[in-house]
């Protein structure tokens, strides 16, 4: 007899997949209009912002996590219940008594199913979950645009120092004249002043140096004239720094601001071990409204550290014109990069469901489209509210121009050179009053003792 098979019949495949979704049904493709608690980080308003419907109840107007929300409703049929959350609207920050506030707050306590627009760092990761990112974001610092800069040293801005030293070795030149009368002479040229005829120079190198030297006048006069009028036309403006470096090299006359939505930025900027960012984080200032945060700037020599999105919320809701100026320059470097998403309680079973909507929108580019939606709602509200009853703009920004009219701050330093030239001509009258009165006593003295010797 043959050796008997094992196995003597086969299920079908389809049958398998079958018996898998009666063993472990999927109950997560329709949420039955359940209602989700969300906490809102309410001081985040760039991503996301609630109004207030009645006693405890508010509603989500707009933000690109608002948005993501009612996608993600549409699909698993829910509702959504928001509130601000708890201390005051932040994110998630970690008091030193080891408890959480914020989002991140809510959610461990159990006050919230997800919490909105909350950033993904090592220290939440310990106690919550995150689902996919909606976006993401750069620490990055503001400033406003640079001062124009009126001193008195503009009489020589036009010529560089290297020039100075040039024109003082050519004044050294000559062999049987004076130093003192050389000076002078060149001088009276270079200020096109009246000279003494070079013809009656006995040497004729002093006379050949001097033909060279009137051509030389003549287009050396001309230059700096020219350069002048454009130097005090257009002022030369400060230096703004352009990294997290710069910044912190120049904490002795600016003022750090940082937008404090309770948070990551926060959190990532006192753990930093970064010796540039310490210094930052010992001298900063913090502000929770991230608009007056990016108006505090403007005309000030100030810096607001913020994430990109705020700054961009900032100028569309408040800080540009009609043709999208602003009175803002945001430093190229930037620093803390997050992902920012929902933030949920660790392996929450509809995490799977919410990621796979968020990876889809991600994909296929429906962020940026949610990124500009909520630019357009706010660039119309904004209209709205200046043709209302306010009947004026919220800032007058971007409309700077280049050229002034000379004044008298642009000419500040002609006004310094004349009282150092006051100064030296009553200088120098003391002096030759003193010395007149010196000769005549001393001649009296003569006179008057002829054999006395006077030192």
């Amino acid at each position: 007899m043959g050796q008997p098979s094992v196995y003597k019949w086969k299920i079908p495949f389809g049958r398998v997949n079958e018996n898998i979704a009666l063993l472990f049904p999927d109950l997560l493709r329709d949420f039955h209009g359940k209602t989700i608690s969300v906490s809102t980080a309410t001081l985040s308003t760039s991503v996301t912002e609630l109004q207030k419907t009645g006693p405890r109840t508010w509603k989500n107007i707009r933000g690109i996590f608002g948005t993501a929300v009612e996608h993600l409703r549409a699909k698993y049929n829910f509702s959504c219940k928001y509130f601000p959350s708890i201390g005051g609207g932040g994110t998630g920050l970690k008091l030193e008594n080891g408890t959480w506030v914020g989002a991140v707050g809510d959610v461990i306590s159990g006050r919230a199913d997800i919490g909105n627009a909350v950033a993904r760092i090592y220290i939440r990761n310990l106690y919550v979950g995150y689902t996919f990112p909606v976006c993401y974001g750069w620490l990055t610092f503001t400033t406003g645009l640079p001062q124009r800069r009126y001193s008195w040293k503009a009489i020589y801005w036009p010529f560089t120092h290297t020039d100075d030293v040039a024109l003082i070795l050519l004044t050294l030149t000559g062999q049987e004249i004076p130093i003192a009368t050389q000076i002078l002479y060149i001088l009276q040229i270079l200020m096109l002043q009246g000279a003494p005829n070079p013809e009656k120079r006995p040497l004729s190198s002093i006379r050949t140096f001097i033909a060279f030297w009137l051509l030389f006048a003549l287009l050396i006069s001309s230059t700096y004239q020219s350069k002048l009028v454009s130097t005090l036309a257009f002022p030369i403006k400060s230096e703004l720094p352009k990294t997290f470096k710069e910044l912190a090299s120049t904490l002795t006359t600016f003022e750090i601001l940082l937008h404090y939505a309770r948070g990551a930025a926060y959190s990532m900027f006192k753990t930093n071990t970064n010796p540039d960012i310490h210094r930052i984080f010992k001298r900063m200032e913090l502000e929770e409204n991230d608009v007056k945060c990016f108006q505090r700037v403007i005309g000030a020599t100030a810096a607001c550290v913020s994430w990109n999105t705020a700054v961009n919320f900032a100028l569309h809701q408040n800080l540009s014109d009609n043709f999208g100026r602003a009175p803002l320059i945001t430093a190229p470097d930037t620093t803390g990069f997050v992902a920012v998403g929902y933030v949920l309680k660790k392996r929450a079973l509809f995490r799977l469901k919410f990621d796979k909507v968020l990876f889809w929108a991600m994909d296929m580019g429906l962020a940026d489209k949610w990124w500009q939606i909520d630019y357009r709602f706010l660039k119309l509200r904004r209209c709205l509210w200046e043709q209302g009853d306010n009947g004026k703009k919220i800032i007058d920004s971007g409309n700077q121009t280049e050229v002034e009219n000379l004044s008298m701050k642009h000419l500040i330093g002609t006004f310094y050179l004349l009282i150092f030239g006051l100064i030296a001509a009553f200088t120098c009258y003391v002096f030759e009053k003193g010395w007149d009165l010196r000769s005549k006593i001393s001649a009296k003295i003569s006179i008057d003792n002829p054999n006395r010797v006077v030192s």
